[in-house]
């Protein structure tokens, strides 16, 4: 595999050419040659960031996507005081009601919220969203509601795992140790974690990560589900416990973090790291 990068200098539509050189042995040489036409508009990311409360995963990825010039970033906070939504320049009282508000986006982080604050229908267009606007949805898990909280709801068929079989971390038992790993499906299905050189050198990167203390159990995945990381418990290498998984539904796609445990990554390295991985993400 080749990585090959390319920073537009201006908008406007391009053809580019990715030829290879002929070998002297090739007896078709009209196939060494792709063309792709793409389209540069000087357009940011819409993202819509919802959680329930400011945890810290909440905080770390609202200050990072405010910063990046290429996102358009709004907030929502169920537990906010008036004060706050006025003080803050990109947070909304109420998370968007209408089909109209809610496609708008490019893409939504649905945190630790609670689902009985939302309407039915509300809760029917974000699965619209992604399955027919061909939206982009993240969920990442919290100990409260989100996902055990989701199940009965239309928010059940978004998660990329059976409801029946979370099991949520116990609060008075020490917390664990999950040391992250890379899957095949990780290192070669997705750039999220391009985050070296090279493979080797991501998968290196990926191995030497702070360790997760909290992390939802997922015994059983929908069918289709792929696993992108996976993590395992520092006293049982060898089983593996789903920490980030990818599913298509419909037409668009859901990104599900069984942890909110990745801001631990930003020690001693910031954004190097973390932040690559979201703004990828």
């Amino acid at each position: 595999p080749v990585d090959l990068t390319w920073v537009p200098e201006r908008e406007g539509d391009w053809d580019l050419v990715l030829e290879a050189e002929p070998l002297e042995e090739e007896s078709n040489r009209a196939n060494n040659l792709q063309v792709r036409h793409v389209r540069v508009r000087r357009e940011r990311v819409r993202v819509l960031l919802a959680d329930g409360h400011p945890r810290w995963e909440y905080r770390y990825v609202k200050h990072l996507l405010e910063r990046s010039p290429s996102i358009t970033l709004t907030c929502v906070l169920q537990d906010a005081d008036p004060e706050y939504i006025q003080d803050d320049l990109v947070a909304r009282e109420h998370f968007p009601a209408t089909r109209k508000e809610l496609f708008e986006y490019d893409v939504v982080i649905l945190g630790d919220i609670n689902p009985r604050f939302l309407s039915s229908g509300t809760m029917k267009n974000l699965l619209d969203f992604v399955g027919e606007a061909r939206g982009g949805i993240m969920l990442v898990a919290g100990p409260t509601y989100n996902p055990v909280a989701f199940r009965g709801t239309p928010l059940e068929d978004l998660v990329p795992a059976d409801l029946s079989t979370v099991r949520l971390p116990d609060p008075t038992t020490e917390p664990h140790d999950w040391k992250p790993r890379l899957t095949i499906q990780g290192q070669e299905w997705t750039t999220l974690f391009h985050l070296g050189e090279s493979p080797g050198a991501s998968r290196r990167i990926v191995d030497g990560l702070p360790r997760l203390h909290w992390l939802i159990e997922l015994p059983r995945l929908k069918p289709g589900a792929v696993c992108l990381l996976e993590c395992t418990d520092t006293r049982n290498d060898d089983q593996a416990t789903p920490a980030i998984l990818l599913q298509h539904y419909g037409s668009g796609t859901v990104l599900f973090h069984a942890t909110d445990d990745l801001w631990l990554w930003r020690f001693r390295a910031t954004d190097r790291y973390y932040g690559r991985y979201w703004l990828q993400a």
